[in-house]
């Protein structure tokens, strides 16, 4: 699984990863090398497909920068990764530009969007939402 969040072929091992939740019971592991790149985004969406808001997916995500680079929350490079990196990430969700606003997204909607959009069915959702809630 590359890196390019947008490729047809991470498309296709992330739906294969979130089938595979449907049709298991947990535990669930998802990694990548650092849990920024295939991992931050793949984690970033169900954060969104169960209901966290912005600022959760942001501090979540952001950990792993803080952790390995020591980045420090309240500095401006905090902010400008943050807006570099998960921002972005939640844009490519919401199927939105670069600098469009996403405050005012409902993100769960666009999470199941996005699902729908990779080919995975409401049914095979709706139980990997219940896989996720247990």
């Amino acid at each position: 699984m590359g890196i390019d969040i947008t490729s047809d072929i991470f498309k296709s091992k992330l739906k294969e990863g979130l089938i595979f939740i449907a049709e298991n019971d947990a535990p669930y592991m998802i990694h990548c090398n650092e849990g920024k790149d295939r991992a931050g985004f793949t984690l970033a969406l169900i954060e969104a497909l169960m209901g966290a808001d912005i600022e959760e997916i942001v501090t979540d995500y952001m950990l792993s920068f803080v952790n390995y680079y020591h980045i420090v929350p309240s500095s401006q490079q905090y902010q400008a990764v943050a807006e570099g990196t998960i921002m972005k990430t939640l844009r490519i969700i919401a199927n939105l530009p670069a600098e469009a606003n996403i405050n005012d997204v409902d993100l769960q909607i666009v999470a199941d969007q996005y699902l729908e959009a990779l080919g995975i069915d409401k049914g095979t959702i709706a139980t990997i939402k219940s896989n996720l809630s247990h």
